[in-house]
């Protein structure tokens, strides 16, 4: 049912997005002239020979902060270029790693590799990341009342490869590999008897496949005024010594809409992943960092189960000051998780909120800094990065 529901959103999506697109096309006089004036509800104009001429490079560090890992700071070297100067569609393709520190003495840090290639007619996109997690994971019984809280670490090592290539207007194909191995250490024999009775004890990588395909016709990747990206994804994870084979369904939609010109838009986002019954208890959801999204405001390690959805509702402004580089945000969240403690009738709904600032370190990429503070019923948390959750 959650299946077809998600289905039926991203086609109405897709179609209202297409009319849109249609509606946009003839520009009358008076919008040329306002372009012609520099009205400020207007984008900046850019060379865009000049600008994919130029190979870029970026160090930012910034701050972050959550009540399970404490003050913390991240690190990004970023290299932004395109490997074809005379393509004129393609995104900017970015070499990046990321080192994350913080208070508790939580690790984290990787390398990723996005490339934009043929007019946009490939997308690859490589990523190896590694960390552990000092966190209080809340132990639960089956009716999902707290038991105990227990420190321990989450470690994980995560490989993938994705190719991805156009096949029709804005629609994608894809299949990709990937790698994963995560388990907890607790401090002491005891606890680390109980983690392991939870989420199972440390083994091998887990390897596995992935066939994807997306829609999107969005004007930028990184942060855009229109358009939307419906994604779903199917992977298989095979089975090795110590776990059983398993497969997973994700679902992504993003979709942007102008409000008033470029510098007020409306930002929604809907993600879900869906597991097997039959996978290990390692690769469990943790709400506020469920696989691929981050749900904002949220202590991770304190609600889980084996499928998540969330959905976000966010108001982005481009604001006068600084170039036009400094932007503001305003969102709200919710979502939950559910499947193996609880089912979907049961599981707890999980209400967020908060406000961020945007700037626009590279603007003609749109490539910018994030940092949002984020509120739930139950705690506070500050978040760094140089692209937007969605």
């Amino acid at each position: 049912m959650i299946r077809y529901l998600i289905l039926c959103i991203a086609i109405l999506l897709s179609s209202h997005v297409l009319a849109e697109d249609k509606k946009e096309e003839p520009k009358d006089k008076k919008e040329i002239a306002e372009e012609t004036d520099e009205n400020p509800n207007v984008p900046p104009k850019y060379s865009a020979k000049e600008e994919r001429s130029k190979i870029k490079f970026k160090l930012i560090p910034g701050p972050t902060f959550g009540p399970s890992v404490g003050l913390g700071l991240l690190l990004v070297p970023m290299l932004v270029y395109y490997p074809d100067k005379n393509d004129l569609v393609s995104p900017p393709s970015q070499t990046a790693a990321f080192y994350l520190i913080t208070s508790n003495k939580s690790t984290m840090g990787g390398i990723a590799q996005k490339l934009f290639l043929k007019e946009d007619t490939w997308r690859i996109d490589f990523g190896i990341y590694a960390g552990s997690i000092n966190m209080d994971v809340d132990i639960k019984d089956s009716e999902g009342d707290v038991l105990e809280s227990i420190e321990s670490a989450r470690k994980f090592r995560y490989i993938k490869l994705d190719v991805n290539r156009r096949v029709w207007n804005d629609l994608f194909l894809g299949i990709g590999g990937k790698g994963l191995n995560t388990w907890f250490e607790a401090d002491n024999s005891a606890d680390e008897e109980i983690i392991e009775e939870t989420f199972g004890a440390k083994g091998n990588v887990q390897w596995g496949v992935v066939g994807r395909t997306f829609f999107d016709n969005r004007d930028n990747v990184y942060y855009p005024y229109k358009g939307i990206y419906t994604s779903y994804a199917y992977d298989y994870n095979f089975e090795n010594q110590e776990y059983e084979a398993y497969s997973g369904n994700s679902y992504d939609i993003r979709y942007f809409q102008k409000i008033h010109g470029y510098r007020h838009i409306l930002a929604m986002h809907f993600y879900g992943r869906i597991i097997e019954r039959s996978a290990p208890d390692n690769v469990i959801q943790f709400y506020g960092r469920a696989a691929q999204s981050t749900q904002r405001g949220f202590v991770v390690g304190q609600y889980y189960d084996r499928n998540v959805l969330s959905s976000d509702l966010e108001y982005r402004y481009i604001s006068p000051f600084i170039q036009r580089k400094l932007g503001f945000a305003a969102f709200a969240n919710f979502g939950k998780v559910y499947g193996e403690a609880q089912p979907f009738e049961k599981a707890k709904w999980l209400i967020g909120g908060g406000v961020g600032v945007r700037y626009f370190i590279l603007p003609y990429e749109r490539i910018h800094a994030v940092l949002d503070a984020a509120w739930s019923k139950d705690t506070f948390a500050m978040y760094f990065g140089l692209k937007s959750p969605f």
